[in-house]
């Protein structure tokens, strides 16, 4: 069974396929059951792992992945079909190629303090990837 701490912040911060203007079932499940609430940035680094991109979370990195924050109203349910579109679960092989975990993001039009969100964050070497120095997969390289 899907648990999540139970002081967790009911935000998701996404920034690949799931973002508004892309047009697949999970971004579609994610739009239609959570709340936009802004664009947002966490510190760290994006790369274009294939068609999709994978983020890093490096507090001290000068570097910003853009995306979006959406607050959820049900998180468990929709973790649930997140993690097997992010290929989490025991039916995966290990080590899998995301991990879901909170981070601080920023959101854009707010100056105050960071908020708390859920964000997949890729959990293999990068090396041969190809950065994305803009930090938004929505810009070309």
């Amino acid at each position: 069974m899907l648990r999540l701490p139970m002081d967790a912040a009911n935000y998701l911060f996404v920034y690949g396929t799931l973002m508004r203007g892309f047009d697949n079932p999970n971004a579609q499940l994610l739009h239609k059951t959570g709340r936009y609430v802004s664009a947002a940035w966490m510190p760290g680094r994006l790369f274009r792992v294939e068609w999709y991109p994978g983020a890093l979370y490096e507090p001290t990195c000068d570097g910003k992945v853009h995306g979006e924050v959406y607050a959820l109203e049900e998180p468990l349910a929709l973790f649930a079909q997140l993690d097997v579109y992010e290929g989490i679960g025991d039916t995966f092989p290990q080590p899998w190629e995301y991990v879901r975990t909170q981070v601080p993001v920023q959101r854009e039009a707010v100056a105050d303090n960071p908020i708390l969100a859920w964000t997949y964050l890729y959990n293999h070497p990068v090396e041969r990837l190809t950065p994305l120095p803009s930090g938004d997969f929505r810009l070309p390289i």
